[in-house]
């Protein structure tokens, strides 16, 4: 198994782990000049609606990711 696949599953599992890379990422956005919250980034997350893109991705069996 590789060293991804064992984070994946770690990660989909550890709801404390999901929390702090919410986080990480708000402070992250932060430090190139975009302020929000842990609350609007996962309300981002989850109302975006799908691009034709991410629509393909699903249909191929691709993981979705948050950046393009």
């Amino acid at each position: 198994m590789s060293k991804v696949t064992e984070f994946y599953e770690a990660f989909s599992k550890d709801e404390a782990m999901r929390e702090r890379a919410d986080e990480a990422i708000v402070a992250f956005a932060k430090g190139e000049g975009y302020a929000f919250t842990v609350d609007e980034l996962n309300d981002f997350i989850n109302n975006k609606e799908l691009s034709e893109g991410d629509l393909k991705a699903v249909a191929g069996g691709k993981l979705a990711r948050l950046y393009p």
